[in-house]
């Protein structure tokens, strides 16, 4: 098995060494170099549209994050008001309880 896996990785390195030559060879030719630039070019076209793309990204995000702050903060003032009615509703049947009402206003 040993044998095997050292008669693979003997085969993979003459291939892998064969096509590196044959692609150095191919760009060093006047075709090769264009394609190469042009892959350059379209990296970098790549490149700065994905750049783009996360700013959008994060503004998007941002203007969620204040939707959602601003959800939670009119949540907390809408049941801060409801506790203090429900506190002072609370307060007056008590206080009409005490003083033998049965109502509390």
């Amino acid at each position: 098995m040993a044998d095997r896996r050292g008669n693979r990785f003997f085969w993979g390195l003459v291939i892998g060494g064969a096509l590196g030559y044959l692609l150095a060879r191919y760009l060093s030719t006047e075709e090769g170099r264009r394609q190469l630039d042009a892959l350059k070019a379209r990296t970098t076209e790549l490149t700065a549209e994905n750049s783009e793309l996360r700013q959008r990204a994060a503004s998007a995000a941002v203007t969620v994050r204040d939707a959602v702050q601003g959800a939670i903060q009119e949540g907390m003032s809408a049941a801060k008001v409801r506790r203090q009615q429900l506190t002072q509703s609370a307060a007056q049947l008590v206080s009409g309880a005490t003083n033998g009402t049965g109502e509390g206003t």
